[in-house]
């Protein structure tokens, strides 16, 4: 065998390709910039929100650790809670919207690549030259 770089070669064999395809684990570790196209954008998600209450006459004044309540008849308007719940408020009865801006200061792209080595030998077939300095090699006889 002959030694050409890191790797024997056995004689006469062809070894190396002329065309790579590289793989994305064979990219180095590395990042993207993120840019904005148009400065503020926003972007605008809507959440549904469960709303509990009570519908028997109401007990308390704070909304603390209770739930709405039906005032009760003859009361002050100032109790409007109950300790418990009892239904869940209709799914229109409170809007949740939410609307983060994007800053491109707090975007990232994910990083690829590994790094993994990408062997690249050129076409090549492994020789080894015997050159007679005296006489004639092979004989002919």
């Amino acid at each position: 065998t002959a030694s050409g770089g890191s790797a024997n070669r056995a004689f006469g064999v062809k070894f190396g390709a002329e065309n790579v395809t590289v793989s994305a684990a064979q990219l180095p570790a590395h990042t993207h910039v993120l840019n904005e196209t148009t400065s503020g954008q926003t972007v605008t998600a809507t959440a549904a929100a469960t709303v509990n209450a009570n519908n028997t006459a109401a007990t308390l004044a704070g909304p603390a650790n209770h739930y709405w309540a039906i005032p009760a008849a003859g009361t002050t308007t100032s109790l409007g809670y109950n300790s418990t719940k009892v239904v869940t408020m209709a799914s229109d009865a409170v809007t949740v919207a939410v609307n983060p801006t994007f800053n491109k200061a707090n975007l990232t792209i994910g990083a690829t690549g590994n790094g993994a080595a990408l062997p690249v030998a050129t076409p090549s077939l492994a020789l080894n030259f015997c050159i007679c300095t005296a006489g004639i090699f092979p004989s002919r006889t």
